[in-house]
């Protein structure tokens, strides 16, 4: 472990730091906690005079008046009950301190609008103004003088390198690797990505990552010799070719040589600088704040989800579940990274799908404290918490969560293919996208969402700024039109409407908004003369996707290849159009079959002119959410005996990691990529119940006369615990939407207005 260092500070110190050191004062640092008290209140009050120690009756400080005795009395204190410690100190100072007027609270703690019931009682009750000093009142003065620099320095010196310059962070961290070399890893990538240029290699990132790993725990006086670093490299990664890591290794430790490392050249040991040590402890302190918060924000919504189920559990047993819900995340993260490194290194898309949460969870709730409730009871819970987790998360979460899953995948990355830059390097970097309904759908929910909630258009944009063009055929413009027409038709119909509410329609009751303005909302995607240009003219504004047909390379397969993938997409619908009614017209699965077979197929042919040397280094692709899809090359060839071709479905995750850490990563800004949604899921659109409809109308009568946003906000609210209390509900994804559009086909024409 590297020695405790005491610096002099001349300009300002890290935040991070000193915020990491405030949260973790314990009781034997007491003293130096009131000496930085001190020194700051000083720096405002020169008249302070400190008492703490027996006999100082509540007064660990004053601000002396010679005429008139103390007409201030300060109380420094660590304890977590601030509240009891406040009443308790205002009690023994009016006791004792009659001409005493105001009470200033010193803590490490955030405190901050929690206190205001508090200091209105201790006002009425013992005549004391209270004014709390918390840490956020720290953190804004730390740079405030150079008394106040060196104090903050001081204090956070020895818990800072004590904590931080040990694996603690590490350790904490989700044991979903087996080897603690691994774990280790996954850290130092997610510092060095969030730190590094995104001009840089992957390759350099995430060697150089791994060889500060190695050089943790050294200084000038604890070296490791080139083959330590190198034996610890291969241990994290464990690639099959060592000759191959040992290769990039000594690369990364000749670049790190210039900046970061230092070399003793006869030796041949390497240790990091002071300068990279100070880094490294400053983005860890980082990193275990936003730790902290995000362990804070997992449980109370698990909390929120125990009080929407009906689950009784202590809030210390409940505690007891927050660190199984972040190994799950960790899990998630880690598999998702591994799906997307393995298909840039076969070649073919390997799809992650959300329902693997589950399984993860069921895993890990037989290894919960919990046995005495259902194992289904603690999963829907953890689940429930998990899904809001990586579907909403605050923006510090979002950027801690961000950072470990890039780290995740690109350690995924380093054990199958070393050289990280090499293989991205076969993704296409200028790509041509076209997006099936189900891709297209989410969109116009999102518009009921605040922006910084719309995953799927910030996907899209950031793909739009990573060179990738997007398309819709016409055929997508005419489903979607038909859907929002039997969304509308829904409305209209309202009780008497006796089919599966449609997916767009489901999504605005969802969000809180009354059925009766549907149709004006809707009015924003099509109007009532032209829908279908609305529609294009909508998409070019929101994504910048364009209407295009691919009927002309559709022509160009052969006959064969052409009545094959008809026949694979005509079966498709035709089943799932007998499985939801017996009596629809057969025409409308063809239809449907029609659009698919342009997508799908008019993708493939789209490939003939241009070369590849792999499947992923093709341009053109079909991004749709059908599971169908996903399997249609595969099962086409085995049916119809034909030779293999690749297959044209991107998912939206690898859409994500594609922006994240493809050819054209530097074209997005960190900023962009930290906002990048870690799970993309329908299931927040899901079809709404009847019952649940009732729910919204009664919370709507009930809330007359408050305003709107109140309203939304308390149908929401009553909604997603009425969810929760049910179970799952339907999935997002083709399925809903496969049914809304054939009942909208076949009611026909949209009625005039």
């Amino acid at each position: 472990m590297l020695g405790a260092v005491h610096h002099g500070y001349s300009g300002s110190m890290s935040r991070h730091r000193f915020e990491f050191a405030l949260h973790h004062v314990t009781p034997t640092l007491w003293e130096s906690f009131e000496h930085l008290a001190s020194t700051f209140l000083a720096d405002e009050y020169p008249s302070l005079r400190t008492l703490a120690g027996i006999g100082d009756r509540g007064r660990d400080a004053v601000l002396w008046q010679p005429a008139n005795g103390p007409s201030a009395v300060l109380q420094f204190s660590i304890t977590k009950k601030w509240s009891d410690k406040i009443r308790d100190a205002a009690k023994t100072i009016r006791k004792h301190s009659a001409d005493a007027r105001v009470l200033i609270y010193v803590t490490n703690l955030r405190i901050g609008p929690k206190a205001d019931s508090l200091r209105s009682a201790i006002l009425e009750q013992y005549d004391l103004f209270l004014d709390i000093r918390d840490r956020t009142w720290f953190l804004e003065r730390q740079n405030r003088s150079q008394s106040t620099i060196s104090a903050a320095e001081a204090f956070s010196a020895p818990i800072v390198d004590t904590l931080l310059a040990t694996d603690s962070l590490i350790d904490r961290t989700p044991a979903v690797l087996n080897a603690r070399e691994a774990r280790i890893a996954v850290v130092f990538l997610a510092m060095q990505w969030e730190d590094d240029s995104r001009e840089k290699g992957l390759t350099k990132i995430c060697f150089e990552a791994l060889v500060k790993a190695a050089l943790r725990e050294t200084d000038s006086d604890r070296r490791l010799s080139r083959a330590a670093i190198c034996r610890s490299v291969r241990s994290a990664i464990q690639f099959r070719d060592p000759a191959v890591v040992d290769k990039h290794t000594n690369l990364a430790l000749a670049r790190l040589t210039k900046r970061g490392i230092r070399h003793w050249q006869i030796e041949d040991e390497f240790c990091l600088s002071f300068e990279e040590r100070e880094r490294r402890i400053d983005t860890l302190a980082k990193l275990k704040l936003l730790e902290i918060e995000m362990e804070h924000e997992i449980l109370i919504l698990l909390k929120r989800s125990l009080t929407a189920m009906a689950l009784a559990i202590d809030n210390e047993r409940l505690s007891d579940l927050v660190p199984y819900v972040r190994r799950v995340i960790a899990r998630f993260m880690l598999r998702r990274g591994e799906a997307f490194a393995q298909s840039v290194s076969a070649g073919t898309i390997v799809q992650f799908t959300v329902a693997e949460i589950e399984e993860i969870c069921v895993t890990e709730v037989t290894n919960s404290p919990l046995v005495e409730l259902r194992v289904a009871d603690i999963n829907s819970l953890m689940c429930a918490t998990i899904e809001d987790v990586l579907v909403s998360p605050s923006p510090n979460i979002q950027r801690y969560l961000r950072a470990f899953a890039d780290g995740y995948t690109l350690f995924a990355f380093l054990r199958q293919v070393p050289d990280a830059q090499r293989a991205v390097r076969k993704i296409f970097s200028n790509g041509r996208v076209w997006l099936d309904t189900s891709a297209v759908l989410p969109l116009l929910a999102e518009r009921l969402l605040d922006e910084e909630e719309r995953s799927y258009t910030r996907t899209l944009k950031a793909a739009r700024r990573a060179g990738i063009k997007l398309y819709v055929t016409p055929g997508v413009i005419e489903e979607l039109s038909h859907h929002i027409r039997l969304a509308r038709l829904c409305q209209e119909y309202g009780p008497s409407w006796h089919s599966r509410t449609p997916f767009l329609f489901s999504a605005y009751l969802w969000s809180g908004r009354p059925a009766a303005d549907f149709k004006n909302w809707t009015v924003d995607f099509i109007g009532a003369h032209q829908p279908l240009d609305d529609m294009a003219e909508f998409l070019l504004e929101v994504a910048e996707i364009e209407r295009r047909s691919l009927a002309a390379e559709v022509r160009q397969a052969s006959d064969g290849l052409r009545w094959s993938v008809v026949r694979y997409w005509e079966e498709v619908h035709q089943r799932r159009s007998e499985a939801a009614d017996s009596s629809r017209d057969p025409e409308i699965a063809k239809q449907l079959a029609e659009h698919d077979v342009e997508n799908f197929l008019g993708v493939v042919m789209a490939r003939q002119s241009a070369s590849s040397d792999s499947t992923l280094g093709h341009t053109h692709w079909w991004l749709t959410l059908d599971r169908r899809a996903y399997r249609a090359a595969g099962e086409i060839c085995e049916q119809e005996g034909r030779n293999p071709f690749d297959s044209p479905v991107m998912s939206y995750d690898f859409l994500v990691d594609y922006v994240a850490l493809g050819p054209r990563r530097a074209d997005i800004s960190k900023a962009e990529e930290r906002l990048l949604p870690l799970m993309l899921d329908m299931s927040r659109f899901g079809e709404i119940p009847e019952e649940f409809l009732e729910i919204a109308d009664q919370t709507r009568n009930e809330l007359t006369g408050m305003s709107e946003r109140l309203v939304r906000r308390e149908i929401r609210d009553r909604l997603n615990q009425a969810r929760l209390r049910s179970g799952p509900i339907a999935r997002g994804g083709m399925d809903i939407i496969e049914q809304d559009l054939r009942e909208a086909f076949n009611r026909g024409p949209m009625p005039p207005p």
